[in-house]
């Protein structure tokens, strides 16, 4: 099985008022949330794609439903173990699968996810490293 993993389990401390009602992936870019574009793009390359998140998981199936978003399962990740997109990331796999590829939440691609080279990682330079 070729699976997607989108941890999505962060507090959206950087949103301040609105992340704490929000997660980062349900506020809207282009007038859909985030989560759409995401889903969007990669979803016909994936035999599975499991979206882990902290709470809120009906809000998720709401925005899932609403948009007729298919092959996504939600999961919400164990809080009480140490948090991170490590441990949402593990919360997504389950040891049978024959690739993972771990998408981070906010990440919108110009290009096939999919087609990049087996065991890489992408990385882009920010302004603020710190954030």
């Amino acid at each position: 099985m070729n699976k997607l993993v989108i941890p999505s389990a962060g507090t959206s401390t950087r949103f301040y008022e609105l992340g704490k009602k929000y997660p980062k992936i349900l506020l809207p870019y282009k007038n859909k949330p985030i989560l759409t574009h995401v889903i969007s793009k990669v979803v016909e390359d994936f035999d599975r794609v499991v979206l882990v998140v902290r709470n809120n998981k009906d809000l998720y199936k709401e925005v899932i439903e609403y948009y007729n978003l298919q092959n996504i399962e939600i999961r919400e990740v164990n809080t009480s173990i140490k948090q991170g997109p490590g441990t949402s990331a593990f919360c997504g796999i389950d040891g049978n699968e024959e690739s993972v590829t771990i998408m981070l939440s906010d990440a919108i691609y110009d290009f096939k996810i999919s087609e990049m080279p087996e065991d890489s990682i992408s990385v882009m330079e920010v302004e603020d490293y710190a954030r």
